[in-house]
């Protein structure tokens, strides 16, 4: 089969066509010469033909050497409208087949980092943490304070321990946390409950009975000392009762009380009541007995206390006998400077 080149060519209708090889164009343009032809009955056979059969493009006559030549053309966009049907068109991608997609460049970071997998609870900070809190609000019981200590050191090793392995972290560092400030808070806890039970409890001085012939010379080497008499409690001794050296140690409340026609070092001679109201002092209290005491010595010996060879001593309350037990009570006692004396010493007069 034989193929016409693309070129101009005459369509039949006294213009010029583009024909692309193929077939016709759209692009017309006037012929600029009409070839001479030999003669009239041929071109009307030529007519008659190309009416009934399709014209078969024929190559163009050479022109005049005086027509000028017309420009180079280049072959026209085809618009799709225009196309004639098995026209060749722009190859179309399937729409399923698009541009491969280039990888990335190397060295280049992931769109979306691989997420990190969640750390599981440390079971050791737990439990050292659980241990920490109980010891905490243990030692600040003070009946099981021993223990609780114990239970919060163990807690804060392990807690301590549990930072070092794999697995959460928190519990381990909450327990320490909790472990240090738990310890300042029941350390602070115990020394305030000890002070209190301290300032509650007497003095071992105050607790003792109250001392009844402490400024009473020993007696005698010669002197007989008597184990005759009745116990009875401190604040059961009364004016006229005698008190023997021979008495109980200081930490019984109790006193040895005899007749006082036998042997004995102290006689109760006077007593008062001191005034209600807060507690005055140990001076006050002390200087108001003396003052009170001498006054009575002179009313029971027979002479003043400055003109007697004889001397007293009083018997005062304490602070914490005057809070507990409202004592208030002054009790005043003779006694001799050279050892026992048997008898009253009511009106000796020396």
């Amino acid at each position: 089969m034989t193929t016409t080149p693309a070129g101009w060519y005459d369509d039949g209708s006294g213009s010029l066509r583009w024909w692309d090889g193929v077939q016709w164009t759209a692009h017309v343009r006037a012929a600029t010469a009409t070839p001479t032809a030999p003669d009239s009955a041929p071109e009307a056979a030529r007519a008659e033909e190309a009416a009934v059969t399709p014209a078969v493009p024929t190559p163009e006559e050479p022109v005049a050497p005086a027509v000028p030549t017309p420009e180079a053309f280049a072959a026209p966009y085809t618009l799709p409208s225009t196309q004639t049907p098995g026209a060749p068109s722009a190859g179309v991608a399937p729409s399923g087949v698009g541009n491969p997609a280039y990888g990335g460049f190397p060295g280049a970071a992931p769109s979306a980092p691989p997420s990190k997998p969640k750390s599981r609870i440390s079971v050791l900070g737990l439990i050292g943490l659980v241990a920490v809190v109980l010891g905490v609000v243990l030692a600040c019981i003070p009946i099981v304070a021993i223990a609780g200590w114990g239970l919060l050191a163990l807690g804060f090793v392990l807690a301590l321990v549990s930072v070092f392995l794999r697995g959460a972290k928190w519990p381990g560092i909450t327990g320490m946390a909790v472990g240090v400030v738990g310890a300042i808070v029941a350390a602070a806890i115990s020394l305030i409950s000890l002070g209190a039970q301290t300032w509650a409890s007497p003095d071992e001085s105050e607790d003792r009975p109250r001392p009844v012939a402490t400024d009473s010379p020993s007696p005698s080497p010669d002197a007989e000392t008597t184990t005759e008499g009745d116990l009875v409690d401190w604040w059961e001794v009364k004016v006229g009762d005698c008190l023997p050296t021979d008495q109980p140690g200081a930490d019984v409340a109790q006193v040895r009380v005899v007749s006082c026609d036998l042997p004995h070092a102290d006689e109760v001679y006077f007593e008062f009541d001191l005034a209600d109201g807060e507690y005055p002092g140990d001076d006050a209290v002390l200087d108001e007995a003396t003052s009170r005491c001498e006054e009575a010595f002179a009313d029971f010996i027979g002479i003043a206390y400055a003109d007697s060879e004889l001397d007293f001593y009083p018997v005062t309350p304490t602070q914490y006998t005057w809070n507990k037990v409202d004592d208030r009570v002054v009790q005043c006692s003779v006694y001799d400077n050279r050892g026992d004396v048997t008898g009253s010493l009511a009106g000796a007069a020396r």
